[in-house]
């Protein structure tokens, strides 16, 4: 009887998890505004080591003139790159049934309802945990976290090393920030004095070539631009419904999707670009579930769920955060 129920047990467990195995990904990234922008849809991937290095060029080269055919050509080398590097960050989350759960929810469909709700607990644990680490300063978990927001887009982004470069040392390496914004009506899209998110937006693009891809904020923030948006109404009612609606289910701005995140701290916007900010993962510990553990002197099964990812910054010079910002 219990090989039996240990079979029973290990082959519900792995059901399980396959199941969910195959959504994982699409609903880890939809369940939080921030891993789903900076996840990038899963598009940078790269294995092993123990850090992800990326050179980062920057400057120009100063023997680059105009010349006659008689001009000696300066072919000094210049220094064009930096190792910037982001060490690998391992988050993990688990799922534990044990025996007596299992004989008290017999019958296939309550154990599966079981099984099933762990590991949606186990993925929501684990996705809410990024969520907030993004926003961090990388300190937490004894400095075992990812490099969040809080020190990758800093709003004192003069200070503080990041990747490994001193940002004091390079005018590049330090992202844009308008700290103590005050009022949206009065400095915010459309402002009565200013317009401090159009000049944010202008200063993370890069002529027309690289310009920003998402808006990220509080939800604070994100009502008071959608009430800057509802200044000026035309009221039209083409299926004489007679039903009021005046507001909108989501809010783009220049044509970016505007995110807002319960996690984000309030009063502050995010400027964004996923060329030059976004997650490594590695593909070969990808929301990976291990097999069904015991312990000697428990009647439990557990299976853990292990991501090994990266937050990377490549150019911070087109990335910005606004605070302070109020009604």
């Amino acid at each position: 009887m219990a090989v039996t129920s240990t079979t029973i047990f290990d082959s519900f467990f792995t059901s399980t998890t396959t199941k969910f195995q195959k959504t994982l990904e699409k609903n880890f990234i939809e369940h939080r505004p921030s891993v789903k922008v900076l996840m990038d849809d899963y598009g940078h991937k790269e294995s092993g080591g123990y850090q992800v290095q990326i050179p980062l060029e920057f400057g120009s080269n100063t023997n680059t003139k105009f010349f006659n055919p008689y001009d000696a050509i300066d072919t000094t080398p210049a220094e064009y790159a930096l190792p910037v590097i982001f060490p690998w960050r391992h988050v993990a989350s688990s799922a534990t049934i044990s025996e007596i759960e299992v004989v008290a929810n017999s019958g296939k469909e309550k154990l599966f309802d079981l099984f099933e709700g762990r590991v949606r607990q186990a993925v929501r644990s684990m996705v809410n945990l990024l969520g907030s680490e993004i926003y961090s300063d990388g300190t937490s978990f004894g400095g075992n976290t990812i490099v969040g927001l809080a020190a990758g887009i800093s709003t004192t982004p003069a200070t503080g090393s990041v990747g490994g470069i001193d940002p004091a040392s390079y005018f590049f390496w330090r992202n844009n920030a308008t700290t103590s914004c005050g009022s949206f009506a009065a400095y915010g899209v459309n402002g009565t004095t200013g317009d401090l998110v159009e000049t944010m937006y202008n200063t993370c693009t890069d002529g027309m070539t690289d310009a920003p891809t998402a808006r990220l904020s509080a939800q604070n923030v994100y009502e008071f631009y959608n009430r800057s948006l509802l200044s000026t109404v035309q009221y039209t009612d083409p299926n004489h419904s007679k039903t009021g609606d005046l507001s909108f289910n989501g809010l783009r701005y220049k044509g970016l999707t505007w995110y807002w995140d319960r996690q984000c701290p309030a009063g502050r916007a995010y400027t964004l670009s996923n060329s030059a900010a976004h997650f490594y993962i590695d593909p070969q510990m990808m929301f990976t579930w291990t097999e069904p553990r015991s312990w000697p002197n428990q009647l439990t099964k557990t299976r853990l769920l292990a991501l090994r990812c990266a937050l990377v910054y490549k150019r911070r010079m087109f990335l910005g955060v606004e605070d302070g910002w109020t009604a």
